[in-house]
């Protein structure tokens, strides 16, 4: 064999040994995909197994959860889009407008958001599975629709379903989850969210109310009479006006309220009615610092008494009577709060403080008082406090003699017969007219407590706190129940049994202690559970009754602006010391000064013999023709007219700076 064959040989031995190499390393590779694509297809059937037994093990209530509050939460952005967060104008509201509402939303996207949000819930759920996002899910859905269907929506019988919902799946949701973690914060976090929305709400109440009163929405009752007031306190410390009874006379010959003293420091710095306004929105939240110190007292986990500050802040009885106007009563929410917790800390020389200030709000401030210390008397687990209980109401009912004593014989009289007409045979009697009325005749005044307009507050005003003031083994606690029966529900006044006025300031407070009282004797769970309840109840009544007023006074104030600056800049021209008739509206703007009058029938009757009338031409009073008919006869002359509503006139002889367009 030469060497070429022998070349040749090894050649191609080399050839077959690189084909069988070739060959087993294909093999190798064939081999190795196959178990890839085999390990791919086991972590794929793996996959859908854990997620075939997640569905499984998911309990139908649970899915329903998930699905109830993935829709919600669905529904709520659609009506968030197209009413709350749209312009005024082109606002499209689910129920005000239904049928654009309807047609605006797709269901398509409905389903398809819908589907999304389940999903990425089911993911967290699957990736998360201790974490209750099921009830948390539904709660959340529950709670932003309501808030977003009640938005601009004064419906108290929507208010009324959509609580009721939210407390049944919410209570189902939390009895599917019993081991429902806890959510844990120290005391010092608690305080500090609670006092956030404490800022949050002052800040809101006082901006809006301030532009109310930019944009001449408030009255000479009860806005100019008390600008007026202070106007003559930061003087002469006396409370002079000539608004309030068309003479000059001290407001304390209607209402005894030294405790408007208290504002004068503040007021003397800044002799503004927004100062009022101000401080009164600041007054009623600061409410909520003892409140967090009785729910302390009460061991409340730190998580609820986030909820219970909520409760307070988002009352909607110490919210909607600060856009009618300014009152002494703003003073008794802080002030009855810190009595309460002097009372739950047991120290008697703070009891006797906060009492005195009580009782310097108004001259009816005492039946707090009495009814507090009753409270005390009967109490069976504040036996050391009894004695101060019993000199309380001792004190307060001395009081509430020698000051309407006095005020019959010296001022104007209390205005019994206005309040508790219905109650009355003799008018000019006092509050024995009444007593001889309910116990000669109780059926009668049983028949008061349940007219169908005091029934609507009644609901109202109790709902949000669950009926819990009257929900007690403690019978002790009625007793503070008693002013809200007596002030609010018993009175004739139409006014005092509506949230919109002042007369729930201090009844509302009342109720709201004897709530946490009586909350504080249930088992842990519940004790758990209602402080949250109250919390969305109170949020929803409050976004339903002032919400659209929040915005109606923003926006008027602020799409009318040059308006208001020009009525302005005519008001700022008039000399302090001019003596002024003004309409009821165009009062307060004016009211810093000696001498205003209220536009009205008695000045039909007299000379007017004032400076600077300021009226609208064109206003609703019936005989406003009349009264300018009187202005020509006088030789008063006018000065200037605004936008044929707003017009400015001077007695002869007396000349005000000209105009600068």
């Amino acid at each position: 064999m030469n060497e070429n064959e022998t070349e040749s040989i090894k050649y191609e031995q080399t050839e077959i040994m690189s084909e069988e190499s070739l060959q087993s390393s294909e093999l190798e590779q064939q081999q190795d995909d196959s178990a890839e694509v085999t390990s791919k297809r086991n972590k794929i059937l793996e996959f859908f197994q854990k997620g075939s037994n997640f569905i499984n093990n998911a309990s139908l209530p649970h899915l329903l959860m998930r699905f109830i509050g993935s829709y919600l939460l669905t529904a709520s952005y659609f009506i968030f889009k197209n009413s709350v967060f749209a312009e005024r104008e082109n606002t499209i509201r689910p129920i005000y407008n239904w049928k654009e509402y309807r047609e605006d939303v797709s269901i398509l996207a409905l389903v398809v958001i819908t589907a999304l949000i389940f999903i990425i819930i089911s993911i967290l759920k699957y990736k998360l599975p201790r974490v209750r996002f099921d009830v948390y899910t539904m709660i959340t859905g529950f709670v932003l629709f309501s808030i977003s269907s009640l938005w601009r929506n004064e419906s108290i019988y929507l208010v009324i379903v959509l609580t009721i919902l939210t407390a049944i799946f919410g209570y189902i949701g939390f009895r599917y989850e019993r081991k429902n973690a806890e959510i844990k914060m120290p005391f010092w976090a608690s305080c500090l969210i609670v006092l956030l929305f404490a800022v949050f709400t002052a800040t809101i109440v006082a901006t809006t109310t301030i532009c109310q009163y930019k944009s001449y929405g408030t009255s000479c009752f009860d806005m100019g009479i008390f600008i007026q007031m202070y106007h003559s306190m930061i003087n002469d410390l006396s409370l002079v006006t000539t608004c309030e009874r068309g003479k000059f006379l001290s407001h304390f010959a209607v209402h005894c309220s030294p405790i408007y003293y208290l504002l004068l420091p503040f007021y003397y710095l800044f002799p503004r009615a927004q100062t009022l306004l101000i401080a009164q929105a600041v007054m009623i939240a600061t409410g909520v610092i003892p409140l967090m110190g009785i729910c302390k007292s009460y061991r409340f986990k730190n998580s609820s008494i986030i909820f219970w500050g909520i409760t307070y802040l988002f009352c909607a009885e110490l919210i909607n009577p600060c856009y009618y106007h300014f009152h002494e009563n703003a003073f008794l929410p802080p002030l009855l709060m810190w009595l309460f917790y002097s009372i739950e800390k047991k120290k008697p020389v703070l009891i006797y403080i906060f009492m005195a200030l009580v009782l310097m709000v108004k001259e009816d401030a005492p039946i707090y008082i009495v009814c507090i210390g009753l409270y005390l008397i009967f109490q069976k687990d504040k036996k050391d406090i009894k004695l101060h209980g019993f000199i309380m109401a001792v004190i307060a009912g001395l009081y509430f003699v020698i000051v309407t004593s006095l005020m019959g014989k010296y001022g104007e009289g209390v205005m019994t017969s206005r309040t508790y007409g219905n109650l009355m045979i003799d008018h000019d009697a006092g509050f024995g007219e009444i007593i001889k009325t309910v116990l000669l005749n109780p059926a009668y005044f049983l028949s008061q407590l349940v007219k169908e307009d005091t029934f609507i507050f009644f609901i109202t005003v109790m709902m949000p706190i669950g009926f819990m003031p009257f929900v007690t083994k403690k019978y002790s606690v009625l007793w503070l129940c008693l002013p809200f029966v007596l002030m609010n529900l018993a009175t004739g006044y139409g006014y005092a049994s509506q949230t919109g006025y002042q007369y729930v300031f201090g009844t509302s407070t009342c109720l709201i202690y004897a709530t946490i009282v009586n909350t504080a004797s249930l088992n842990t769970e519940k004790k758990k559970l209602l402080p949250l309840y109250t919390s969305i109840a109170t949020v929803y009544m409050a976004v339903s009754l002032f919400s659209g007023r929040v915005i109606d006074k923003y926006d008027s104030y602020k799409n009318n602006r040059e308006r208001f600056d020009n009525r302005d800049a005519v008001v700022e021209v008039i000399p302090e010391d001019a003596s002024v008739i003004a309409d009821t509206w165009y009062l307060p703007t004016l009211a810093n000064r000696n001498e205003i009058y209220e536009l009205g029938d008695s000045l039909l009757n007299e000379p007017l013999g004032v400076d600077v009338v300021v009226i609208n031409p064109n206003s609703g009073w019936e005989r406003i023709q009349e009264f300018k008919d009187k202005l020509i006869q006088e030789n008063y002359s006018e000065y200037c007219v605004l936008e044929s509503n707003f017009a400015v006139y001077t007695r002869q002889g007396y000349t005000l700076p000209e105009r600068i367009e």
